[in-house]
């Protein structure tokens, strides 16, 4: 098992020590020595683990040392990027914004601004399950996991403020990490007054498994924080927060909570935090957001759920203690997506969620009394509390279809018909009345005055393939809209390629295609895989994602085969695919060559589609734990 020790876990100093004693103070306590079920990097004598000091599980035990302290010099904790400059603002400025009669709609803007090919403390692999919060002096500040993998012990959570005035999202910094912890699902929330709330799940060994629940609280801004403090302290299955944090009239502070047995469950402090207590049992669906309605009920809508096949909405008129379920307007949600409930300063419901990926989109009217249908990312309205939502709008800026990126960089089409197909989202209302949502990527502002206008009629027609090249020769590229997915460690390598490096899965580059008949090819030189083990398979990537139709159409290039049918003698150097897709028949044809041959040889049979390719249809070129340099790669209409 793990053994406590005396030391406040902190990053290694550069400068030479004697005899470190550590830090003055901290949010965990070091522990050495590893545990059971886990990798064997994590059992080396070497390693340092790190637990909320009130941790008490099967995976931790304890050392009795008997000895003189060293008189060395305690060292102060490192102040982040976010803690850092933090300018005080009265309310009565932050309350200054824009106006609330005329339509206000921003976005998206990213606010996840990590740098490509980082591996720790922050990582440009996986980034995901954000809260954003506006702080007393006017900033927004938002949380969110960080990882190679999200079962893994490095996830810690990130953090970036857009400070007031400013227009860009400031580069990302570790915000909370239990060392060699799974550091699950942040939570934030501003009490109105003058303290922010952070709440996390904190794992008891290598995977997010069990968890407890914890909490720490900041007085001015988000520079200085409490120290973390469980308050759940039994680890079990689930135990992370969904996000949703709210204040009942009668001053019960609400955090929602994934439970043991995939529903949401309710954790209560009368108290200002102090201690907790959950009411009842879970209700229906996971990651549930949850408001107060005006008759004192309780309503959450969730997710991997349904009655009717719709999304559910729950209500409780007990306070927590039991729910019932009935069917909503909306479409369920499910996997990688989840919704944002908010009731806003002025009384009305606001909900965020997502259409079908793949399926029927919703209907809406706009401006000019067409209706017509929407498909991602949408918001909706209530004056009733939730009985009908006569206010419904795509989360656009309504002009011509342009590539937006979503959850790790993957690219799709925003325009009047669409958005984002997938995120986790997270809301909240500043002072000035500006709604402040976020995905997993991109944050949008808006004001009610927008969400209660009706979108103008489409300015363009559906986007469609055009030709183009691409040398890859640099030092840019040749075209725009290329955009990065998961972070690779990539450069122009001055030989007329450019070269991907990959030491997780899945990272690459990908790029909008669009609607239509299409011949695409991919070029591919130097190809070079990592060792195999038991981490994520190796091998290159190829092929296209289009949420709102066809899906995904990959095929997967390792030493040993390529698709998933033919076998290879040995490792390939080079390949060459040619994809070719016939939108009168919905017919896709595949053709390769390795070492240098053409793209001659088909593999397998056609595969047949069951809808045209959407505007959203984009190119992925991927490696997984090794390094490819990319030498062409062409679209090419097909009339």
């Amino acid at each position: 098992v793990e053994e406590w020790c005396y030391d406040w876990y902190g990053p290694y100093s550069k400068d030479k020590q004697v005899d470190p004693l550590g830090y003055v103070s901290g949010d965990f306590k070091v522990t050495r020595g590893g545990s059971y079920s886990s990798d064997m990097y994590y059992l080396r004598s070497a390693n340092r683990l790190g637990a909320v000091p009130e941790s008490r599980n099967r995976f931790i035990g304890f050392r009795v040392v008997i000895g003189e302290l060293p008189d060395s010099k305690l060292l102060a904790q490192p102040v982040l990027r976010h803690q850092t400059n933090i300018v005080s603002r009265t309310r009565e400025q932050v309350r200054k914004g824009p106006d609330p009669d005329k339509p206000y709609f921003k976005g998206p803007l990213r606010y996840v601004n990590i740098k490509p090919g980082s591996v720790g403390p922050t990582y440009s692999c996986h980034n995901h399950c954000p809260a954003i919060v506006e702080c007393a002096n006017g900033d927004l500040l938002t949380a969110w996991y960080t990882c190679h993998d999200e079962h893994g012990r490095e996830l810690a959570q990130a953090a970036s403020r857009l400070r007031v005035g400013q227009e860009e999202w400031e580069e990302a910094s570790l915000f909370s990490w239990a060392p060699d912890r799974n550091n699950h699902s942040p939570g934030l929330w501003f009490d109105d007054d003058h303290t922010l709330y952070h709440f996390s799940a904190i794992s008891a060994g290598r995977t997010r498994g069990e968890s407890a629940l914890a909490m720490r609280t900041s007085v001015d801004n988000g520079a200085t924080w409490s120290r973390l403090r469980l308050i759940v302290p039994e680890f079990a299955e689930g135990r992370m927060p969904s996000e949703p944090v709210i204040r009942m009239s009668d001053g019960t502070i609400v955090v929602g909570v994934d439970g043991r047995r995939k529903g949401t469950e309710l954790w209560m402090s009368g108290d200002e935090g102090l201690t907790w207590y959950n009411p009842g049992v879970e209700f229906m669906g996971l990651h549930g957001g949850v408001v107060q309605i005006s008759d004192g009920r309780l309503l959450a809508m969730t997710r991997d759920a349904a009655v009717d096949g719709k999304m559910p909405i729950c209500y409780s008129n007990d306070k927590g203690k039991t729910f019932t379920a009935i069917a909503s307007e909306f479409p369920p949600i499910g996997g990688g997506q989840r919704l944002a409930l908010l009731k806003l300063r002025t009384g009305e419901l606001f909900l965020a969620s997502f259409t079908n990926e793949g399926g029927d989109g919703i209907y809406i009217t706009d401006a000019t009394g067409n209706s017509r249908e929407i498909k991602g990312l949408f918001v909706a309205l209530s004056l009733d509390d939730g009985k009908t939502w006569p206010y419904q709008r795509l989360v656009t800026d309504d002009g011509p279809a342009r590539a937006i990126e979503c959850t790790d960089g993957g690219c799709i089409a925003m325009s009047a018909r669409k958005s984002e197909y997938r995120g986790y989202l997270s809301v909240c209302q500043s002072l000035d009345g500006l709604v402040h949502l976020i995905s997993s990527r991109n944050h949008f502002a808006f004001n009610k005055k927008w969400l209660m206008t009706k979108p103008p009629a489409p300015v363009d027609e559906t986007l469609r393939c055009k030709p183009l090249v691409e040398t890859f020769t640099g030092p840019e590229f040749d075209n725009d809209g290329w955009h990065e997915y998961k972070g690779p460690t990539r450069y122009f390598n001055g030989k007329g390629q450019y070269t991907l490096e990959s030491g997780s899965h899945y990272n690459g580059i990908n790029r909008l295609v669009g609607a239509g008949s299409v011949e695409v090819t991919f070029e591919l030189k130097n190809i070079r895989f990592n060792p195999s083990g038991d981490k994520p398979g190796h091998g290159i990537t190829l092929g296209f994602r289009d949420p709102y139709s066809t899906g995904t159409l990959f095929v997967k290039i390792t030493e040993k085969t390529i698709g998933s049918n033919v076998n290879l003698a040995k490792p390939p150097v080079s390949a060459k695919l040619r994809f070719v897709y016939d939108e009168k028949v919905l017919l896709w044809r595949i053709f390769y060559g390795l070492n240098g041959d053409e793209p001659t040889t088909e593999l397998g049979e056609p595969v047949k589609l069951k809808s045209p390719t959407s505007e959203s249809f984009a190119a992925y070129l991927l490696m997984s734990n090794g390094s490819v340099d990319f030498d062409r790669f062409e679209i090419k209409p097909v009339r």
